[in-house]
């Protein structure tokens, strides 16, 4: 269903035949050196995105040599791409640590738990900046007023959800929680299986602040697509755009965004920006190709070495 839904919604993006030439055209004219940063920028954050999440399991008493943790969380990449939104790789991801460490099932689970949120948490905080900072920029058209209400939602809701959080954890007597919070009990025993943050608040505090640049190395892989093709647009306004672009993508709509993404590009850019349209679509598809094809594809080739020991 969402691969039909991804080839609908790209062949509606490339329904006129003047664009598709354009983004041939364009596409002839890349910069293979720009695009080869594009890769790298993106490494970097996939390398900042292990150890993020070694040290989350760390907190939880689990230890995993690097090579191998690394060769786990690319295969969990390969697998984004045909599972249920993240839920695909995330499954990879743990499955195949438990079978090296099959005593800290729960553990693994929660670290993958604390490793999205802490990126949703670094989200929520750049998007704020970022529309902060670009207020008059997005509130220059319509679709950038949009965008604008939609980080506000979100980095409203993030926010008060890690406060809450905090709080929680931090706050044994849970007497700082509001008694009218909704489903208070179920949330005090979620927040009960995260206490070993409190006992390892050095550690924690790294694994979120390392959430900044694996955010930032994503981003950046996307600017360097648009310098690629010489797009007239900079890295402020890529960055600017992204978390409402993440944020929509990550809904299980289609195969890892696919379509939705080219959408929001060609929209955002289009009206904000006054991207052409084959640049925007072509930033996006080789920002995705170089930020997640290419990685993703080396995972795929470490899936028969999948069973490497401790």
């Amino acid at each position: 269903m969402q691969l039909a839904v991804a080839i609908g919604l790209l062949s509606f993006v490339f329904r006129d035949a003047e664009l598709r030439a354009r983004v041939w055209a364009a596409l002839a004219g890349a910069r293979p050196s720009a695009l080869l940063w594009s890769v790298a920028a993106a490494g970097v954050g996939i390398a900042a995105n292990i150890w993020r999440w070694a040290l989350f399991l760390r907190v939880f008493g689990v230890e995993e040599r690097p090579p191998r943790l690394a060769a786990v969380f690319l295969i969990g990449m390969a697998f984004n791409l045909v599972g249920f939104g993240s839920f695909g790789g995330d499954a990879a991801r743990a499955v195949l640590l438990m079978r090296s460490h099959p005593d800290k099932k729960r553990a693994i689970v929660l670290s993958i738990v604390a490793d999205h949120f802490s990126g949703i948490v670094a989200m929520a905080v750049s998007a704020s900046v970022f529309g902060a900072t670009r207020y008059s920029w997005f509130m220059a058209s319509k679709e950038g007023a949009a965008a604008l209400t939609f980080i506000a939602l979100f980095s409203a809701v993030s926010l008060a959800v890690f406060v809450l959080a905090v709080l929680a954890v931090l706050d044994r007597e849970r007497r700082l929680l509001p008694d009218w919070l909704p489903a208070r009990p179920a949330f005090v025993a979620l927040a009960n299986q995260f206490t070993p943050f409190a006992e390892h608040p050095g550690q924690t505090v790294r694994a979120c602040l390392v959430a900044f640049p694996v955010l930032y190395g994503h981003f950046l892989s996307y600017s360097f697509a648009a310098q690629a093709f010489g797009a007239p647009v900079g890295a402020g306004e890529i960055f600017a755009i992204m978390p409402v672009v993440e944020g929509v993508t990550a809904l299980p709509i289609t195969v890892a965004g696919l379509g939705v993404r080219e959408g929001l590009f060609e929209v955002l850019l289009g009206a904000m920006a006054g991207t052409p349209a084959e640049l925007a679509v072509l930033i996006s598809l080789a920002g995705f190709a170089c930020s997640t094809l290419v990685w993703s594809a080396l995972g795929a080739a470490l899936i028969p070495f999948r069973n490497g020991r401790r």
